[in-house]
């Protein structure tokens, strides 16, 4: 199967637009607290978080166990 030229191009400029953004970033980056940790903060939130600089300062779960 033959590669798709435009699909690539598409593809290519994509990228260089998404590198090209400058991502917005707080004046004064406060710590984060979370309340509730379940499946969707343990894999989602606190890797962003993680990955954006972000600090996270408490994690509570209200179940308590």
């Amino acid at each position: 199967m033959m590669p798709n030229p435009i699909t690539e191009s598409l593809e290519a400029r994509i990228a260089a637009a998404v590198q090209a953004v400058r991502q917005p970033r707080p004046k004064q980056v406060r710590p984060i607290v979370i309340i509730g940790a379940g499946g969707i903060v343990r894999a989602a939130h606190l890797p962003a978080y993680e990955k954006a600089g972000f600090p996270v300062i408490g994690l509570m779960d209200q179940d308590g166990k």
